[in-house]
């Protein structure tokens, strides 16, 4: 899947979703991904409203309760959630609502370089006081992915035939990511923040491996 089936892919299920009166909320991690999702909405003709504040869990069920309706489409950044630093057990949450106007469908459209981060979104939806799906949707010529997974896998799957609007949803290929995601943790010990995934891979090196950014592209020490 690329970039352009993947962005209308999302258009796709969130349309679907929506109709099923599920609250959807799109995530990115990155600006220049938010903007990206937020044409895509706009080109096929999807309302949303944009979360722009900051929230944590108790917040961010409020304003569901009281600002969002059945149907209704929401655009932010994981950035605009108040994440728990070390919380990512999966055994610490609370109970959901088992209403079906209650349901929350979350797309995440990127997976982050370090892992850490992810777990920590999950654990904030796994805490928020509705019924959740969630779900990450990526491409394979997404850089992290890429990066990560390598020029071989995709070249692999082209190969086993899979053409470019076809789902994925390989347990190994989940498996094989989810590992090399957790060996980024350890490799970046001082994180550049970026704008976009490739500005991040840039600054910070492919994650998961040893592999370092050329020294011009390496954020200057002090002197």
């Amino acid at each position: 899947m690329t970039k352009a089936t993947k962005l209308a892919t999302l258009c796709q299920w969130t349309q679907q979703q929506s109709a099923r009166e599920e609250t959807v909320l799109i995530l990115s991690h990155f600006p220049s991904s938010f903007l990206e999702n937020q044409d895509a909405l706009q080109e096929a003709g999807i309302d949303f409203e944009i979360i722009a504040e900051r929230m944590d869990e108790q917040t961010f069920s409020q304003w569901l309760e009281t600002s969002s309706g059945p149907g209704q489409v929401v655009l932010t950044m994981a950035q605009m959630l108040d994440l728990t630093p070390g919380e990512t057990d999966p055994t610490s949450s609370q109970p959901n609502l088992q209403k079906s106007d209650k349901m929350l469908s979350v797309i995440v459209t990127e997976r982050y370089p370090i892992v850490i981060n992810d777990q920590q979104l999950e654990a904030f939806f796994r805490r928020v006081d509705r019924v959740v799906s969630m779900g990450y949707l990526i491409s394979f010529d997404d850089p992290v992915v890429k990066g990560l997974l390598g020029e071989r896998f995709v070249n692999l799957m082209e190969q086993l035939g899979f053409r470019d609007n076809e789902l994925i949803s390989s347990a190994m290929t989940y498996r094989g990511l989810a590992r090399k995601l957790q060996k980024s943790t350890a490799s970046v010990t001082e994180e550049q923040t970026a704008e976009s995934p490739e500005e991040w891979i840039e600054l910070n090196g492919i994650p998961g491996s040893d592999k370092k950014p050329p020294a011009s592209k390496r954020p200057r020490k002090p002197s």
